[in-house]
């Protein structure tokens, strides 16, 4: 598993934002957001993921300690779970 960042990119004029999973899975690969913060999506990308040309989006591959302390950054109790995947308590009120 690999991991990346990227950004919702909202065309001029619209009040609708995309995110690059849909042209990540047309190149061949996969990609999945784990943890949308305010302003970046950290998520998880397959091996063959193409993040080439994404320019709109700001994709960009992160190594798994980056993704942790961004993770972090957001919710300090952000914590990787045994399959890598980014995790958080849940708290109950």
């Amino acid at each position: 598993m690999k991991y990346a960042t990227w950004k919702i990119y909202f065309p001029t004029n619209s009040n609708e934002g995309y995110t690059p999973e849909p042209i990540i899975r047309e190149r061949g690969g996969t990609a999945e957001g784990g943890l949308a913060t305010n302003t970046l999506i950290i998520g998880y990308v397959s091996d063959n993921a193409d993040l080439t040309n994404l320019e709109q989006y700001e994709a960009t591959e992160i190594t798994q300690q980056q993704a942790l302390n961004l993770a972090k950054e957001f919710n300090a109790d952000c914590y990787l779970n045994d399959n890598g995947r980014i995790n958080y308590p849940k708290y109950s009120i």
